[in-house]
Order: C-alpha cells, then sequence, then structure tokens
C-alpha cells in the first residue's frame, strides 16, 4: 500500500478551512491512485520544545520526516508564493517520490 503526504498551504488558514482542503485533496488521490492508499497525517501536533523564532522551520523539519515515509506526495498545483509546500515539492521530485498536482 502506497502511503500519500498532503502538501497543503497553512499559514493565515483557520483549522477548518486546512481540513476542508486536505479532505478535497484526499478525494482526488482516490480517484488518481484507486483504494489501495494510505494518507499519513500532516498536521503536526506538537510544539517546538524550545524558544524559537523560526517556528516555521521547526514545522518544516516535521513535515520532511513525515514526507520521508511517503512514495507520493499530493500538492496544490499552485504552490510557489507558500514556502513550505514548495520546499516539500521540491524534496519529493528531487528524490524521486510521485508528485500529484492538484487544481482546487
Amino acid at each position: 500500500m502506497k502511503k500519500i503526504f498532503i502538501s497543503c498551504p497553512m499559514k493565515g488558514k483557520e483549522k477548518e478551512e486546512i481540513e476542508e482542503m486536505i479532505e478535497e485533496m484526499k478525494k482526488i488521490a482516490r480517484y488518481e491512485f484507486g483504494p489501495n492508499i494510505e494518507f499519513i497525517n500532516t498536521i503536526v501536533q506538537d510544539k517546538p520544545p524550545y524558544e524559537t523564532n523560526n517556528q516555521a522551520i521547526w514545522y518544516l523539519g516535521k513535515s520532511i520526516e513525515l514526507l520521508s515515509q511517503c512514495q507520493i506526495l499530493a500538492c496544490l498545483k499552485d504552490i510557489d508564493n507558500y514556502n513550505g509546500c514548495f520546499i516539500e515539492k521540491e524534496i519529493a521530485k528531487r528524490y524521486g517520490l510521485q508528485v500529484l498536482e492538484i487544481e482546487v
């Protein structure tokens, strides 16, 4: 069973908005890959264990750790303005993961 990482812009968005977007992306991924896929939870619940002015980098590190467990990255087609999503996509491409670009 292939694992899918959903890369979704989160900065400045409400929790409900993020969850709706992730569910929509999951529907599209299921359509593309069929039922034999597994989604990993890409919403990091932890908080940095130390004081930092760069929380976004800490969260990105956690996301990359989760991405390492997957064979597929599903992301929005136009993510160039979202630093974390852009980096996740670049990592996926450079390390040979399949990338599914989604228009929502």
